[in-house]
């Protein structure tokens, strides 16, 4: 489903430059759980993922003991983006949705695996406040980019190439209260990108695609490669937007970020 309300988003992705050529085309899949779960679920003997009001929700009964739960993808029919190979699907990002109703989770963490290889990133610190929207975005272009944890950097692009098993595990705390955690919009996708300026008298139009809906987005422009200074905010309305900028400095350089 198309997100609501209230979607914050975490740092962690960062520079998209000029579009350059060469790239795989990315077939890119949001799954929202309008009809269902289409394949996602819980590791056996662990508290079940259900579909709720068009999201995967668990809810973990009232206990002093922490708990902890995955929602899993290994494969469903007609649904081939989520596993396979990445890099020649073009999947340069993966990304999810996360609400916590009513109990912060302790943890939270994002696995990719192949066989017994795999990396996985941890985005709790992030989540400070039950009841709102988080939305997350992880580059996907090197280990040292997510940044990824687990097996060794050089494995990176082999296990990308045959990914097997997608996994969200959420773990929730010592805590004697009943908690509900929900997953929306679970996204593989190319990267944001700028196409090539386009100057204008007094301003220059710069075309941005593969934009994520809700995402907030910054420019920045440069004179010197090092320097770097933000020049626009936008908030993506839908793939592709076109943002202008007045005054432009002469021969500047741009890039799109999310903060």
């Amino acid at each position: 489903m198309t997100r609501r309300t209230f979607i914050r988003l975490l740092f962690l992705v960062g520079a998209a430059w000029l579009l350059p050529g060469g790239r795989a085309t990315a077939n890119p899949r949001i799954e929202t759980f309008t009809a269902g779960l289409n394949g996602w679920t819980n590791l056996p003997g662990s508290t079940v993922w259900r579909p709720t009001n068009q999201t995967a929700a668990v809810t973990f009964a009232a206990s002093p003991l922490p708990a902890s739960s995955s929602l899993v993808f290994t494969g469903f029919p007609d649904v081939t983006e989520f596993t396979g190979d990445y890099r020649a699907l073009g999947h340069e990002a993966i990304g999810f949705a996360f609400r916590a109703d009513n109990v912060l989770p302790t943890s939270l963490q994002l696995t990719l695996s192949s066989a017994s290889t795999g990396y996985f990133v941890f985005v709790h610190p992030a989540v400070t406040a039950t009841g709102i929207w988080y939305r997350f975005l992880i580059p996907l272009e090197s280990k040292a980019r997510g940044p990824w944890d687990g097996d060794d950097a050089a494995l990176f692009d082999s296990v990308l190439s045959a990914i097997d098993t997608v996994s969200i595990t959420v773990v929730k705390p010592a805590t004697v209260a009943a908690a509900r955690f929900r997953v929306d919009d679970i996204v593989v996708d190319r990267l944001h990108t700028l196409s090539t300026p386009e100057p204008a008298t007094n301003l220059v139009h710069l075309p941005a695609a593969h934009l994520q809906t809700g995402l907030t987005y910054h420019i920045e422009l440069a004179i010197e490669p090092t320097l770097w200074t933000n020049a626009a905010v936008f908030t993506a309305t839908g793939r592709t937007d076109r943002i202008t900028l007045t005054n432009p400095a002469d021969r500047a350089m741009y890039r799109i970020t999310l903060p």
